[in-house]
């Protein structure tokens, strides 16, 4: 797991450093194995290319956890 989150974490610095600007988009409620999950798209534009990458959520208690990213 420690491995994942890792790797996540590197992603996501990859696309804040080359990236001037990003916006979120499409967010929508889904079931995922019986249970409720979260998807939202985050569109990150460097010069004229555009980089769509989704990210999956769940919610516990106190707050929403990334479970995955594409």
């Amino acid at each position: 797991e420690l491995t994942q989150v890792k790797r996540i974490c590197k992603k996501i610095n990859a696309l804040m450093e080359l990236s001037s600007k990003y916006e979120f988009s499409d967010f929508k409620t889904m079931n995922l194995e019986g249970k409720e999950t979260y998807s939202m798209n985050v569109v990150f534009f460097s010069g004229n290319q555009k980089l769509v990458t989704n990210f999956t959520f769940i919610k516990n208690e106190k707050t929403f956890l990334l479970i995955g990213m594409n």
